[in-house]
């Protein structure tokens, strides 16, 4: 990842994870507990899609995060 090398075909969009996320995140809060990492989880990942890059790797991360570093969201 750190390399700029990336599966290809895609394996596992950063779509996909934001999805087993939210199950993860929406099973232990079911139960009562807290999900705080998976909520930063999903927020980070969220950020593949702000830069229309969910359907990419989700190894792609590694430059979602770079380009925000870069290039701040405007909200």
């Amino acid at each position: 990842m750190s390399r700029g090398t990336h599966e290809n075909p895609v394996q596992f969009s950063g779509r996909g994870r934001i999805k087993d996320i939210s199950y993860g995140v929406a099973f232990i809060e079911g139960v009562g507990a807290q999900a705080v990492i998976g909520h930063a989880a999903r927020a980070v990942f969220g950020q593949m899609g702000d830069y229309d890059m969910s359907d990419l790797n989700d190894s792609e991360l590694i430059n979602t995060l770079r380009i925000a570093h870069d290039r701040p969201r405007s909200r």
